[in-house]
């Protein structure tokens, strides 16, 4: 009979004196977390890093302002008759751009050296965790198996055991299995964070890598921006009239080159399917410089009617006013070809073609320097190398044309021109229809409208 009692007592009240009694839990219950006495000092180094990170970010953003003010000013020269001080200025103006650009990867790379000193120690941190809370966790599985000893409900049923001690003891019980759910969620947060954190660090050791390999480069083309200037000099003697008198020579060169190439792009056959040409669609490729400052357009431009230099007054790609700066992958595709051996009165120059899965290849030309090999792969805004003066150019661009893959073709210069000056070089063409107006598939710009693209 009082067992029965006993039953129907704790049927009807162990709601209410579960909320309603205060129990103490109970004082052999181990926390999740032990006090750290090393907290102190690691979370005084990962403010150190964050502060210098952010010191990081004033510095590099203030060489970027200096950096834009010098490429306002190359602007601005651009703008003005071509003239031996203007081009002297140009390569002045190039050279301290150029040198504040090598500060500014500098910067980037103590900023990502310190990101991974960050991350070493977030992982660090996750790892110690990990490692109290498994303690934690087993000590908190060795206790419940010490409690699975002992059967509360044959205690409750128990004449000698007092009621109120059941109910502390289920209480304990709940608040043990309470604490072994609460470490296995904070056990799978940290395994996440370590995860995290470990891809983070591979994803900066990467960026790292990009960065050093960028300063390298830069480098060189203080070099080369250097070696025009002497160049320069050397050719002029430094005098006016012996500029334009190689400005002249150097139009009429281009003019004649440029005639007879579209003589023989001409005489090439080539059967379009229309099929293959991609729907033209703004922002189908991304902007191939730094800036998106254009400088001449696609077709019979201005500059093609005012110079004559250009047969049929067509410019077959787009010009972008960039000094010296970064060349970037308009889309993800392979390298197909290069030519890094160049004459200065030759065709591009220095130049890449790039092989995308669309059908389409893309041609970036008079580059200074290029930084990619045939056959690999680039995504869309990587680094394929830096503009420049090369080949059949008046000033320091970049000229980037494209074309539909089937179409174009790499030829000897041989095979279109008989100066001896281009022998041993290689020259991309392609018969007029393959030739695609880049304008129309550039992010939204001033040479579209609504129903396509438009020449200026």
């Amino acid at each position: 009979m009082i067992k029965k009692v006993y039953v129907y007592l704790f049927l009807l009240f162990v709601p209410l004196v579960v909320y309603s009694q205060e129990i103490q839990a109970p004082q052999n219950v181990i926390p999740v977390f032990s006090d750290n006495p090393n907290v102190i000092e690691v979370d005084s180094e990962i403010d150190r890093l964050e502060d210098e990170i952010s010191s990081q970010n004033k510095k590099i953003f203030q060489i970027q302002k200096d950096i834009d003010k010098y490429n306002k000013e190359l602007e601005e020269v651009g703008q003005t008759k071509s003239s031996l001080a203007k081009e002297v200025r140009e390569l002045s103006i190039s050279l301290k751009k150029a040198a504040l650009e090598v500060s500014k990867v500098n910067n980037d790379i103590h900023k990502a050296n310190l990101r991974l000193s960050l991350l070493g120690d977030n992982l660090s941190d996750n790892f110690n965790d990990t490692e109290k809370l498994k303690g934690t966790y087993i000590k908190l599985i060795q206790k419940q198996n010490e409690n699975a000893n002992q059967n509360i409900y044959y205690l409750l049923v128990h004449e000698s055991y007092n009621f109120l001690d059941f109910i502390r003891k289920l209480h304990q019980t709940e608040l043990l299995n309470n604490k072994i759910s609460d470490t296995i969620k904070l056990l799978k947060l940290k395994g996440n964070s370590i995860k995290k954190d470990q891809s983070s660090v591979i994803s900066q050791k990467k960026k790292l890598s990009i960065l050093e390999k960028e300063l390298d480069d830069r480098k060189k083309v203080i070099e080369i921006i250097t070696n025009n200037q002497k160049i320069l000099l050397k050719e002029t003697e430094n005098e006016e009239g012996k500029y334009q008198e190689l400005l002249k020579e150097k139009i009429d060169e281009s003019t004649d080159l440029y005639r007879e190439l579209y003589e023989y792009e001409s005489a090439l056959e080539f059967a379009i399917d229309p099929k293959t040409i991609p729907k033209e669609r703004k922002g189908l490729l991304s902007w191939p410089a730094e800036t998106s400052r254009i400088t001449q357009s696609y077709g019979c431009t201005s500059f093609a009617k005012r110079s004559g230099i250009y047969s049929k007054c067509h410019h077959n790609g787009v010009d972008f006013g960039t000094k010296y700066g970064k060349i970037l992958a308009a889309a993800d595709g392979v390298i197909k070809t290069t030519e890094s051996s160049y004459h200065s009165r030759c065709g591009y120059g220095k130049w890449v073609i790039i092989g995308h899965s669309n059908g389409l290849s893309s041609l970036y030309g008079h580059l200074s320097k290029f930084v990619v090999r045939e056959g690999q792969s680039v995504k869309r805004g990587e680094i394929i190398g830096y503009s420049g003066n090369t080949g059949v150019s008046i000033a320091a661009h970049l000229h980037f044309s494209l074309f539909l893959t089937t179409g174009l073709k790499i030829v000897p210069y041989s095979n279109i021109s008989s100066r001896s000056a281009c022998r041993g070089f290689n020259v991309p063409v392609a018969p007029s229809g393959a030739e695609l107006n880049p304008i129309c598939y550039f992010p939204e710009n001033r040479y579209q409208n609504k129903e396509g693209c438009f020449l200026d």
